[in-house]
């Protein structure tokens, strides 16, 4: 799946879920109700021919029977993830892990920088090699772009 294949969708389910959820983003509501409100939106965009069955999971924490670890941050659990199942890139150039997701209200500096390092790891680290990364930061849902990406991009 190409990257603006991705930014379409990615783009088409935040309008939805602003136009369909503002509730959730007007109430100061857990941005894990938000992630997985997105991540049912993205699902339903997601082509599904056979040979590219892709899974959209929220606080997905397993890599097959152990749970998802990187190194110098332990357990971990992205907000979303677009891959297939119980299987990673090992090699680096495998498609399995497509796309993590971070989803954060009104950041700090901090919170952003660490949730881009954790982005990175899960691009750069075995055994997951995501292809794409995308941090999320969620404004006010009265500014003119409620949610604002940075995309990130495995280089090999």
């Amino acid at each position: 799946m190409f990257k603006e294949e991705l930014e379409k969708i990615l783009s088409e389910s935040v309008k939805e879920l602003v136009s369909n959820d503002a509730y959730l983003l007007e109430h100061d509501v857990h941005e894990q109700a938000i992630s997985a409100k997105l991540a049912c939106y993205i699902s339903k965009r997601m082509p599904f021919p056979p040979s590219e069955t892709w899974h959209v999971d929220v606080e997905y924490n397993r890599n097959g029977k152990s749970p998802k670890s990187l190194a110098n941050q332990g357990n971990v659990k992205p907000d979303i993830i677009i891959h297939r199942r119980s299987l990673n890139n090992d090699k680096g150039h495998e498609n399995n892990n497509l796309l993590v997701i971070e989803l954060k209200k009104n950041p700090t500096t901090f919170d952003q920088k660490k949730d881009l390092f954790k982005i990175r790891a899960f691009i750069e680290d075995r055994p997951y090699h995501f292809k794409y990364g995308l941090f999320i930061v969620i404004t006010t849902l009265n500014s003119k772009n409620p949610m604002k990406f940075t995309w990130l991009e495995r280089k090999f």
